[in-house]
């Protein structure tokens, strides 16, 4: 049995073995165990009926790795918000600022995305993460530059773009989740200590 991540609804992590991740998963799950509580805040899965709402609602049929995430994790966020994971509708009590979901996001997308993609994350500074359901395309992952109105770079697999992010992410920041020194930060410091 592998072990699964779960992020309680305080953000802390706890590793709960009674639940088994399927292999595409694994390497994800191993990636998020590195980090402090708090680095990464993700949601309890969504329901089935969740799921099919939303593909109704979008016109779309998920696909089966994206749909078991969405049942393992229904969006949150890496690396202290700097990459928004967007999940389906969930409930939100009515006092309360309630997170972008899939539903809401790609119903007033930016028309250069085609509609045969739906976006399923944004970073911080605009860019998003498109999926594609377009035939030979079916399940890539692309980029979306929002400056350009165009699509950057592209990766095969849900479980290909996860990777990457979180090798990305492990080169800004440190397991305890604080920022990594940049080389130009390290250079400045270095000459800083000569005029000391």
């Amino acid at each position: 049995m592998v072990l699964d991540l779960v992020v309680s609804r305080d953000s802390s992590v706890v590793i709960d073995m009674s639940k088994s991740v399927s292999e595409s998963y694994s390497s994800f799950v191993r990636h998020l165990s590195k980090y402090s509580p708090g680095v990464h805040d993700l949601k309890e899965g969504a329901t089935s009926e969740r799921l099919e709402k939303a593909e109704q609602v979008l016109g779309v049929h998920f696909p089966d790795d994206y749909r078991e995430f969405l049942l393992r994790w229904n969006g949150g966020s890496l690396f202290h918000g700097d990459l928004i994971l967007l999940g389906v509708q969930e409930d939100c009590h009515p006092e309360s600022v309630c997170s972008p979901t899939l539903v809401s996001v790609n119903s007033s997308k930016c028309p250069t995305i085609p509609h045969s993609f739906l976006i399923i994350a944004s970073y911080s500074y605009g860019d998003a993460i498109c999926l594609s359901f377009d035939g030979l395309l079916l399940g890539k992952v692309y980029l979306w530059n929002h400056e350009t109105g165009e699509f950057t770079e592209c990766w095969d697999s849900l479980e290909s773009w996860l990777e990457y992010e979180m090798e990305l992410g492990g080169r800004l920041y440190n397991f305890d989740g604080s920022r990594k020194k940049t080389l130009f930060e390290k250079a400045i410091s270095r000459i800083g200590n000569l005029f000391k």
